[in-house]
C-alpha cells in the first residue's frame, strides 16, 4: 500500500499509523530544503529498523522484504527550487541533481498556480516559460519522473522529451 505525497509530519506517532495501517511505500514532499533534509534525514537514522529512505525499485523491494516501510520523495511542485535565483533571476536548476542525490524521484513543475517554470491548471492559457523548459531538460537527465497532473495543459505540451516528441499531446 501505497500512501502518496503525504504531507503529514514526521512523528513517532505517524509512523505507529502507517505501520498499524499496513503501508508499505511513504511517499511524501520532504526534503524540500536542505535543512528539511538534515531533519529527515535524522529521523530516518532514528526510526531505521522501521524505515528507509528509497530510491530505486531494488530498495522498494528490499524495504518490503525487510519488512519496513519506504519513504520515497516527490514534490507536487518545483517552487522549491525557486528559494534563490542565479544571475539572470532563474531559478537555480541545477540543485536538482542535489535534491536527486537525497532521494527525489519524482518532481511536478507547477501546483495549479503558475510559477516562473509556466501556467498551472488554474490559468490554462499559459504554457511552459524558459525556466520550465531548462527544468524539464533536468528532469529528464536525472531520469526524474515528470508530474504532469497539475500544470496546464498548455504547458504539459512542451515537457516531452526532445523537440520533435510533440510533449504529451492527447496523454495528457
Amino acid at each position: 500500500m501505497v500512501d502518496q505525497l503525504d504531507g503529514s509530519a514526521m512523528t513517532d506517532e505517524y509512523l505507529d499509523m502507517l505501520e498499524s495501517a499496513g503501508v508499505d511505500i511513504w511517499q511524501g514532499h520532504g526534503m524540500s530544503s536542505f535543512s528539511n533534509a538534515t531533519t529527515m534525514l535524522n529521523f530516518f537514522d532514528k526510526h531505521a529498523k522501521r524505515l528507509v529512505l528509497v530510491k530505486s525499485v531494488r530498495d522498494i523491494r528490499q524495504a518490503h522484504q525487510d519488512g519496513k516501510i519506504g519513504y520515497l520523495v516527490g514534490w507536487q511542485s518545483a517552487t522549491y527550487l525557486t528559494n534563490e535565483t542565479d544571475e539572470w533571476g532563474l531559478p537555480p536548476i541545477e540543485n536538482l541533481r542535489t535534491f536527486w542525490e537525497l532521494g527525489l524521484r519524482i518532481c511536478g513543475l507547477i501546483y495549479n498556480n503558475t510559477t516562473v517554470f509556466g501556467g498551472g491548471s488554474l490559468d490554462p492559457t499559459l504554457g511552459l516559460s524558459r525556466a520550465g523548459r531548462r527544468l524539464v531538460e533536468q528532469i529528464h537527465k536525472q531520469r526524474i519522473v515528470l508530474d504532469g497532473s497539475r500544470p496546464s495543459r498548455w504547458c504539459n505540451f512542451g515537457c516531452g522529451r526532445g523537440p520533435s516528441s510533440g510533449g504529451f499531446g492527447g496523454d495528457v
